[in-house]
């Protein structure tokens, strides 16, 4: 058995080793999939987390949001964020829990300010994608590079050698990781997303962001949207791991969206440019 597939049967099983969601945590998620679910149903969870209740209010109040009003309460915070967003937010505060001391502080933000500028530019696919809720897509925007945040923490220095390839050849990222680590960032996501029990939806979209014509067709879309919304990040100015390269699947993306009526490759250049102009303020709701 050689010494690679050692190093790699070694961070399967430590992904696998993860914990489980906080009972808190996990309860809030299903309540969010819940239709019949009020707002004061999750209100009433979030608040029996102190740390929790005060993310989701910074979140609520952040410039994301520009809200006339501030959100003075989690029950409010609720309404105005949507049950997606509040999933989302309870997902990253785990991760960030469970990663925080592997990673440094400085790389972890700098992978939450893609993460959050992959999700605002999801959300705003949402008009482009009418089947599919603006809180779903903004929830896989976020957790759709789950697998770069395990690697970091798993694997740095062979991931950080694929990226620095990648960037150095202009050579696709993905192809990089599979020869350095012999697996890849999106694999590793969608292992993440499985150890952690996390929705077919979220552990699809984490597995195929970059391919997403082979993702399960139910879950084409979706991926189609995690795969532009990454670029976007990108392309935003938001920090790179993987190394900026030109979309292969510009096209087939933005069919799988909207299959009869594909969508001009105009509109995600100017979605670019739009979450540019949010940068400072994804900033400072981390800083927060």
């Amino acid at each position: 058995m050689s010494a690679l597939r050692d190093m790699l049967m070694t961070q399967v099983k430590e992904l696998y080793d993860l914990p489980h969601l906080p009972m808190i945590a996990a309860q809030v998620i299903r309540k969010a999939q819940d239709p019949e679910a009020s707002a004061r149903d999750l209100g009433d969870l979030i608040q029996q987390d102190t740390a929790l209740s005060a993310r989701v209010l910074r979140v609520a109040n952040s410039s994301l949001f520009a809200l006339r009003s501030p959100v003075v309460s989690v029950d409010r915070a609720v309404v105005v964020l949507g049950a997606q967003m509040i999933s989302s937010i309870v997902l990253g505060e785990c991760l960030n829990a469970e990663f925080e001391g592997r990673i440094p502080r400085e790389t972890l933000m700098a992978y939450w300010q893609h993460s959050w500028s992959a999700a605002s530019a999801a959300q705003e696919m949402a008009g482009w994608l009418p089947s599919i809720r603006p809180g779903t897509l903004l929830t896989l925007g976020l957790l759709h590079d789950i697998g770069v945040l395990a690697l970091l923490a798993l694997a740095h220095d062979e991931a950080c050698e694929a990226w620095e390839l990648a960037a150095g050849q202009g050579v696709d990222p993905v192809e990089a990781e599979l020869e350095v680590l012999g697996t890849t960032h999106p694999e590793v996501g969608g292992w993440l997303a499985e150890a952690w029990r996390l929705p077919d939806a979220i552990r699809v979209v984490a597995r195929f962001h970059h391919a997403p014509v082979v993702a399960p067709e139910e879950h084409q879309p979706s991926a189609a949207v995690a795969y532009l919304s990454n670029y976007v990040a990108n392309v935003a100015g938001a920090v790179r791991f993987e190394g900026l390269t030109a979309p292969a699947f510009w096209e087939e993306s933005l069919a799988l969206m909207r299959p009869s009526d594909p969508l001009p490759r105009s509109l995600v250049v100017d979605l670019a440019e739009d979450i540019a102009s949010r940068q400072e303020g994804i900033s400072a709701l981390l800083r927060d």
